[in-house]
């Protein structure tokens, strides 16, 4: 049998693909483009965010406005106290001002201090004792009965009986002023029996 031939072998030539260079204009400016891209993205995605500072605004009080009470002096104090001679003595306060701070009455052609008349002298020389700088004024009366000249003579013991009195509890002569009026100053000129006895009287009257 005829031996078989063997094809020689053929090698196929290699072909080189051609090479397609991309113009560098052209890839310049899309790597342009997208760098640009990159650093916006970067920018958006880095850029810390500012919060801008609260700022509390200032809490402003309101001045309160305090009533500020000015203190008044004692002796106006005791100026401004109801014309009660009791309450006042009761609360060792004399008032100032009308006709008398204090009366002190007596029975008929006496002058012999009772015991209403020693309870509110007693009261008298607390509150002279309280307030030194105030003096005292007293002024003895009596009634239109009997002899005028008897009557001034009488006013000047029940002056001198209540002056007394205070220096005895205390309270220096020199801030006691003694005035004798007899029956020239009555209270009352027709009355009752009662009303009548107001006119045996002393009065006591407060001084700066």
């Amino acid at each position: 049998a005829p031996s078989r031939l063997e094809a020689p072998e053929v090698e196929a030539p290699e072909v080189e693909a051609p090479e397609v260079e991309v113009p560098e204009a052209e890839a310049s400016e899309a790597e342009a483009s997208e760098a640009e891209a990159s650093e916006v993205e970067i920018s958006k995605a880095e850029a810390p965010k500012v919060e801008a500072p609260e700022v509390e605004a200032p809490k402003v009080e309101a001045p309160t406005t305090q009533t500020v009470e000015k203190e008044q002096p004692e002796t106006a104090v005791i100026s401004t106290q109801a014309l009660s001679t009791e309450n006042s003595l009761a609360n060792n306060t004399l008032p100032q001002g009308s006709d008398a701070d204090v009366e002190i009455l007596f029975e008929e052609a006496s002058a012999e201090l009772g015991e209403q008349a020693k309870i509110k002298l007693e009261k008298v020389a607390q509150v002279l004792t309280k307030f030194p700088q105030l003096n005292m004024r007293i002024g003895g009366h009596t009634d239109a009965v009997g002899d005028a000249a008897i009557n001034l003579k009488l006013s000047e013991e029940r002056t001198l009986a209540c002056q007394q009195f205070l220096i005895d509890a205390g309270i220096d002569a020199s801030r006691l002023t003694v005035e004798n009026f007899g029956e020239s100053q009555p209270l009352v000129v027709d009355g009752t029996a009662e009303e009548m006895r107001r006119n045996r009287r002393v009065e006591l009257r407060l001084e700066p």
